[in-house]
């Protein structure tokens, strides 16, 4: 599947009326594509936000008879005689009605727009994968981008803790991360699971966490890792990488929590930082 091909199906994938062998196709498109898939999750995200936030109105009679009356002044303004006769079609019995409608149906284009342009700015993207650690990097390219704020701004571990209190079925870690301070955190949810995130800054450089239920993870139905991620969680509690591109990524359990967290400083000092903030042994070999 092509991008070209990818953008006409966006709607039917966000509206899940695609058929199986075609979501695969689109859904491995919007791997390997970031700009489609960030394109799907912002038509998603509008849905999404339509559906739960906005309320079917009728227009009320008043608009439409000022409409309606507009047209009419406009017409018996002018005495050209091209202008009777384009203005003439106004006189149809079904014409002003139309019209009116497409006035107030532009406005409500005009207001989706503004709303779609508002919410993709700051708020995390939606996910078509359950993968840990695809939307990890997602979400980190998406903060370091500036397309996220986080919705409780502070630098107090207390208040961040707070913001999330009763909000996760896991504890939510917010570690002191020494010269980095932090920045707030955002929640937002998965397949009906709630996800905590954790910002960090110092200068441009930027820590982000992103931090799951682990017995979510290990059932592997909403969320998971893949296998030999999990092996390396169950056997030592930690999991470290350095990506193509140079970022750190490290996994770690504590109690219940699964974190996850990325930023451009080398692999070993960000997992001495999270292993001094834990209070608990890391692995010997990294």
């Amino acid at each position: 599947m092509d991008c070209n091909e990818f953008q006409n199906q966006i709607t039917p994938a966000v509206d899940k009326l695609l058929p199986k062998k075609e979501l695969e196709s689109f859904a491995a498109h919007a791997g390997a594509c970031p700009q489609c898939r960030y394109d799907y999750e912002a038509e998603s995200l509008t849905k999404k936000v339509i559906m739960t936030k906005a309320m079917m109105v009728r227009t009320p009679g008043t608009v439409m008879q000022k409409i309606l009356e507009l047209l009419s002044r406009e017409e018996a303004s002018t005495a050209s005689p091209q202008r009777w006769t384009f203005l003439g079609l106004f006189n149809r019995p079904y014409v002003k009605p139309v019209l009116a409608l497409a006035a107030a149906c532009v406005a409500v284009v005009v207001i989706l727009q503004l709303s779609r342009q508002d919410v993709t700015r700051n708020a995390l993207p939606l996910h078509l994968s359950n993968n840990v650690i695809e939307q990890t990097l997602a979400n980190y390219t998406a903060v370091v981008q500036g397309q996220v704020k986080p919705q409780l701004a502070s630098n107090i571990p207390a208040q961040v803790q707070g913001f999330f209190a009763g909000k996760t079925d896991f504890p939510v870690v917010v570690p002191d991360l020494g010269d980095f301070t932090l920045a707030g955190g955002v929640l937002n949810e998965h397949a009906g699971t709630a996800l905590a995130h954790v910002l960090y800054v110092r200068g441009d450089q930027t820590i982000y966490m992103y931090e799951a239920c682990w017995r979510t993870v290990i059932q592997g139905e909403k969320l998971q890792v893949p296998e030999y991620v999990r092996e390396e969680l169950l056997r030592t509690g930690w999991f470290a990488e350095t990506r193509r591109d140079g970022e750190s990524l490290v996994l770690w359990t504590d109690g219940t929590t699964l974190c996850a967290t990325v930023s451009c400083m080398e692999k070993n000092e960000l997992m001495t930082r999270l292993a001094s903030s834990k209070r608990a042994p890391a692995p010997g070999a990294w």
